[in-house]
């Protein structure tokens, strides 16, 4: 049977739209990191709090159906909170406002996982097939011109088809 070509944005364009909107429904307080992909290098990164969306990368996984193609493709999410401005704390007041940051970021990481596995709006469209945590990096410690960060990078895997005419 002949495939009909069909003319319309890629459906990880739509993922990628879809799952940003998400993002920022979901942390609406957090600033968006510009590049995601070297969160360090960013100033906006020091902001109380950010995030970021970054997407890795693709596997065909040899599945045709009805003239579309299965991948899989790998996305992070990438969190930051700050804990200090100025000189390095070293009491216990920082020690409770460092806890306290790093307590915050697998909160927000919680909600986003709760957010992209659960989520119809993401599914409904047809973009995604499946969204699924696979892992973090642990916490990171950042320091960006005298302001101290705690990120988290969560990696997910996304199922989808694209149309292959």
């Amino acid at each position: 049977k002949q495939c009909r070509k069909t003319y319309k944005m890629s459906n990880i364009s739509t993922a990628y739209d879809e799952i940003r909107d998400l993002l920022i429904a979901t942390l609406p307080n957090h600033k968006e990191i510009i590049n995601p992909y070297l969160p360090e290098l960013n100033d906006d990164i020091t902001t109380e709090k950010s995030f970021g969306l970054a997407f890795g990368e693709g596997l065909n996984t040899e599945l045709q159906l009805a003239c579309r193609m299965s991948i899989d493709r790998s996305m992070r999410v990438i969190l930051t909170r700050k804990i200090f401005g100025g000189n390095l704390m070293r009491s216990t007041d920082g020690s409770k406002v460092r806890r306290d940051a790093e307590k915050n970021l697998f909160e927000d990481q919680y909600l986003i996982i709760k957010a992209l596995e659960e989520s119809p709006t993401i599914t409904d469209s047809g973009a995604i097939t499946k969204c699924v945590y696979q892992s973090d990096n642990g916490l990171e410690f950042v320091r960006i011109d005298r302001i101290d960060l705690i990120m988290l990078t969560s990696t997910f895997t996304l199922t989808y088809f694209e149309e292959l005419n």
